[in-house]
C-alpha cells in the first residue's frame, strides 16, 4: 500500500460525494476507497436528518482493513445536521481506504463529504 509524498502533489481535486437515504448496513460513502498512488483528505463529513419530526441515529466508520469508528450511533435530531468531520479535525485516507456510513432507519439520513484527492 502506497503512501505517496503530498509535498510533492501533481494534482490536487476538489470533491464534494453526497449519499442520499443511507441504508440501515455498513454502505461505501463516496463512490470508492482511494485509489493506488493517492491520498483523500476528508474535511467535512456531515449527516443531514431529512425526517421532521423524528431524530434518527448514524454510524461513520474509517474503512482501513477494518472499521474505525468515527461516530457509533450518535443521533441526528429532527431537521438538522450533524458534522462528524470538519476541516479542523480532517483525516487522510490512503490506498485502499474508504469511509462507510449507516444510519438507524433506512432512507432518513443523507451524507455529504467534502475531499481532496491528491494525486502523487
Amino acid at each position: 500500500m502506497a503512501n505517496p509524498n503530498i509535498a510533492t502533489a501533481q494534482n490536487i481535486y476538489g470533491t464534494t460525494a453526497t449519499y442520499v437515504g443511507v441504508p440501515t448496513n455498513l454502505t461505501l460513502i463516496g463512490g470508492s476507497s482511494t485509489p493506488a498512488n493517492r491520498v483523500r483528505r476528508i474535511n467535512t463529513i456531515m449527516a443531514v436528518n431529512k425526517n421532521g419530526t423524528s431524530s434518527y441515529d448514524i454510524t461513520v466508520a474509517y474503512y482501513t482493513g477494518s472499521y474505525i469508528y468515527l461516530a457509533s450511533t450518535i443521533s441526528v435530531p429532527a431537521d438538522s445536521t450533524l458534522v462528524i468531520v470538519s476541516k479542523d479535525t480532517a483525516i487522510y485516507l490512503m490506498e485502499g481506504h474508504a469511509i462507510y456510513a449507516m444510519a438507524s432507519s433506512a432512507g432518513t439520513i443523507d451524507i455529504i463529504m467534502s475531499y481532496e484527492e491528491i494525486y502523487a
